[in-house]
């Protein structure tokens, strides 16, 4: 592609509205022997090369795509760093992984004081449980140098023995 083509398309690019993007299309022109052929190229893919360059450039953090990672701990046994996924609405946290079995979710509420919501625990170190405020278990939860901290107990039970209710401890620990 000619350096008039590629800047003309940067251009388009730039100046396209995010959903005009996917319908941007440009016509290039090439000879092979005496035949002329137009070919349509789909701008979709020189699109994407032009944004990871900028991207790359760009100074800034990207929080979304860094790989963030929960480590959960059961009865002071390590499970492993897990993917996590950490979203906020208004003061109430909520820590997810990225898989469901084994896996975990976590509410944390911290308007005012740090508070420890849910628990959520599925098939981590063999346990299953719930921890949720006044209704089952017991947490607290701290939040400092941006690094989240759930320690508690959870009810449920485990995989080896699954017709028995039992409780683990949990620590729970990530920076989002």
């Amino acid at each position: 592609m000619h350096r008039r083509a590629w800047s003309d398309l940067t251009r388009k690019y730039l100046a396209a509205p995010p959903h005009a993007v996917s319908k941007l299309r440009v016509v290039v022109t090439g000879k092979v022997g005496a035949t002329v052929h137009n070919r349509v190229v789909n701008a979709t893919a020189a699109v994407s090369v032009i944004a990871a360059v900028i991207t790359g450039c760009s100074s800034e953090s990207h929080a979304g795509v860094e790989a963030r990672t929960i480590k959960v701990l059961i009865n002071g046994s390590d499970t492993g760093h897990h993917l996590v996924d950490c979203t906020q609405v208004r003061w109430l946290w909520t820590l997810k992984t990225l898989t469901d079995d084994p896996g975990l979710t976590a509410q944390v509420e911290t308007g005012g004081d740090i508070v420890a919501k849910l628990v959520q625990i599925n098939n981590i170190g063999g346990f299953t449980g719930t921890f949720g405020q006044d209704i089952t278990g017991a947490a607290q939860a701290s939040f400092r140098n941006g690094t989240f901290k759930v320690v508690g107990t959870a009810v449920g039970w485990y995989h080896d023995k699954p017709g028995e209710r039992s409780s683990a401890r949990f620590e729970i620990i990530t920076a989002c």
